[in-house]
């Protein structure tokens, strides 16, 4: 009894210390897992900080390059509101220009349409008077060719008239001859053939008056014209 409790003592020892060493190389295991889970952690630490380095690097850089494209696009703005600016002051400057032209223009076309209208009433009354000037004209030819009838026949008429003037003329002068000759005879008889110096010369005077009177009325269609 007393042997197989000692065994069973020392079996239980025995197992004690299995287990213990056990336990202990157990422990040991342990450890080293916590060690590298906890190097593990550290080296992951490390290169997430390093990542974190690295992107805080990169976010600085491109914030810096983010504030020079802001900055340059700031420029370019300004650049761009100043040429707008200059675009606007200019296209002003035209648009003014360009009214003053439009004004200038329209008041010359008032001007040039005014003078045309001149123009045009001063065309159709040179119409009008070419049109009465060359009526007048026909009338005139009308009337030169009227007159130029009525010159022709009055020429006729007073050459006919001279004619029979010139007939009357020489009937007269002829009557007038006869009457002298009659005169002198007839006082050549009352007074026995002497003639009265006074009666002869009134008789001559008398004739010499009608003689005269005869040739004022007689017509010279030459003289006439």
């Amino acid at each position: 009894m007393k042997t197989s409790a000692v065994i069973r003592i020392g079996l239980r020892t025995g197992c004690a210390v299995l287990a213990l060493l056990a336990a202990s190389g157990m422990a040991a295991t342990d450890d080293k897992k916590i060690a590298r889970a906890q190097q593990e952690r550290i080296q992951r630490m490390q290169q997430e900080q390093q990542a974190l380095q690295q992107e805080k690097t990169q976010l600085s850089t491109e914030k810096e390059e983010t504030e020079r494209k802001l900055q340059a696009a700031k420029s370019d703005l300004e650049r761009a509101r100043a040429l707008v600016r200059k675009e606007s002051a200019k296209q002003l400057e035209l648009d003014a220009a360009q009214k003053e032209k439009d004004a200038a223009a329209a008041q010359m076309a008032a001007q040039l349409n005014a003078q045309l209208a001149t123009l045009n009433a001063d065309l159709a009354a040179a119409r009008q008077q070419l049109q009465s000037t060359q009526q007048a004209v026909v009338q005139l030819k009308q009337s030169q060719a009227t007159s130029q009838r009525e010159m022709d026949l009055q020429k006729t008429a007073l050459q006919s008239c001279e004619k029979q003037n010139l007939g009357l003329y020489q009937l007269n002068t002829d009557l007038l001859t006869r009457y002298e000759s009659a005169a002198t005879k007839q006082s050549k008889g009352l007074l026995g053939g002497l003639l009265n110096p006074f009666g002869q010369v009134r008789l001559e005077n008398e004739g010499s008056t009608v003689r005269d009177q005869l040739d004022a009325l007689r017509v010279d269609a030459t003289r006439a014209q």
